[in-house]
């Protein structure tokens, strides 16, 4: 390929003897290097700016896509659930607030998994990246335990603040039990998510986030409205479709997980107990899961 850098040498050094007068021929020369080298630099710059703008995008464009995915859940839910019912529909939409706001706390804490990681990796401290994906998965796995009890008990007391209707509240009852005890594999799910994007894996989250949510476009017809022997479900078929597609996103992470080389590794050794580190993961994933919480948890008037 023919490079632009000797063209511009050349110009610059045409132009400036072309000026210049006999006697000051040396100086020509050593200002016609001198313009060369800036171009030259130029060049570099541009080249390098190219380069980084690329490699942005290559890396954002997985992780857009992974955003998108992930809010298809509940839209597609939503989708089939409509035609069941007015009412189930109106269940739906009475659960969505808790649901969201436990996929803020996943997302959220993640969040602060993904920047620990990465601050430690490019400090070249491997140990402290190990230990920080090792506590965040230890913690985002005591979340969706603490997520599932609570969510299952101050449910129907939070259904029966906007209905008085017992059909609602129980659907919605319904709905909100199977989702909830789904709760602790996607935040296992969300937090192997943030680990393989803080090691440059997003083609591999891409793949899990879109798996999971075609399985869940799939079964949701079969498992509400039946199939062959599948009998229809209903309502808790469409809770029961989004669990299991986060469950099979979460095998595609142990099945990558298991099966490559990765930078960073999940190890007991690596539980022992660490404030400090736990501080920051909290400190940077509770600011995280406020922004995401407060505009998604409306509730319903």
């Amino acid at each position: 390929m023919t490079s632009k850098k000797p063209l511009c040498g050349f110009f610059a050094s045409a132009f400036i003897f072309e000026q210049s007068r006999p006697d000051d021929s040396a100086a020509a020369v050593i200002h016609s290097f001198s313009l060369q080298e800036q171009c030259k630099h130029y060049e570099r710059d541009l080249y390098e700016r190219k380069t980084g703008a690329a490699a942005v995008g290559i890396h954002a464009l997985p992780n857009v896509i992974s955003m998108l995915v992930n809010s298809l859940y509940n839209i597609v839910d939503s989708l089939f659930v409509a035609r069941i019912s007015e009412d189930a529909m109106t269940a739906l939409s009475l659960v969505f607030p808790i649901q969201n706001f436990a996929n803020a706390i996943a997302i959220g804490f993640g969040i602060g998994i993904n920047a620990m990681i990465a601050l430690y990796l490019g400090a070249g401290d491997h140990k402290k990246a190990e230990t920080a994906a090792t506590h965040g998965m230890a913690l985002s796995l005591m979340h969706g335990i603490l997520i599932t009890i609570v969510s299952i008990v101050i449910m129907p007391g939070f259904l029966r603040r906007f209905t008085s209707d017992a059909g609602l509240i129980a659907s919605g009852i319904t709905y909100s039990t199977i989702v909830f005890l789904f709760a602790t594999i996607n935040m296992a799910a969300l937090a192997f998510e943030k680990m393989f994007q803080a090691v440059g894996r997003m083609k591999v989250t891409m793949a899990a986030l879109i798996f999971g949510c075609v399985c869940n476009i799939l079964l949701d017809p079969i498992l509400i409205f039946g199939l062959g022997p599948v009998p229809a479900m209903g309502i808790a078929g469409a809770a029961l479709a989004t669990g299991i597609g986060q469950l099979l996103s979460l095998c595609v992470y142990l099945f990558v997980y298991v099966r490559t080389e990765l930078p960073i590794r999940l190890r007991r050794s690596c539980l022992r107990p660490d404030a400090a580190l736990d501080g920051k993961l909290y400190a940077i994933g509770v600011p995280a899961i406020l922004n995401l919480a407060l505009p998604l948890c409306w509730l319903p008037s």
